[in-house]
């Protein structure tokens, strides 16, 4: 992933990020953190969760353009079109999955579904 310039943390549903948090729970924004404070230009993208605010391939292009690093936070895998569209796009796709909440079958499925679009997928994170 060394080429990366665009990473995308997604939940395979949104019901699986921790209530008090968004997307990665604070996950996405302390990664942007850390390239920054490792003096790579980084930015933090989050993904609005609702169908009706579908962004187009066009907008999510100049979003990711540039030299920057993008942090991508997105909403649930299997609940969002917006963070579907997102993982065709990144240059990385990494699927967070929360221990003792999280199911097996979610991961299955959002597995298919980004394998389906052609998604980047580099692997899963499992959080306690």
């Amino acid at each position: 992933m060394p080429d990366a310039r665009s990473i995308l943390l997604a939940w395979p549903t949104a019901g699986d990020a921790r209530p008090s948090g968004g997307a990665g729970s604070g996950l996405a924004s302390s990664l942007a953190e850390a390239y920054r404070s490792a003096g790579i230009e980084a930015a933090l993208l989050s993904l609005p969760a609702e169908s009706d605010l579908l962004l187009t391939v066009d907008e999510l292009g100049k979003e990711l353009s540039g030299n920057r690093l993008t942090v991508v936070e997105g909403s649930g895998l299997l609940d969002s079109p917006n963070t579907v569209l997102a993982a065709r796009a990144v240059d990385a796709v990494v699927v967070l999955a929360r221990r003792g909440h999280t199911r097996r079958s979610d991961l299955v499925a959002s597995r298919r579904e980004l394998t389906g679009a052609g998604a980047p997928v580099v692997g899963a994170v499992l959080i306690a």
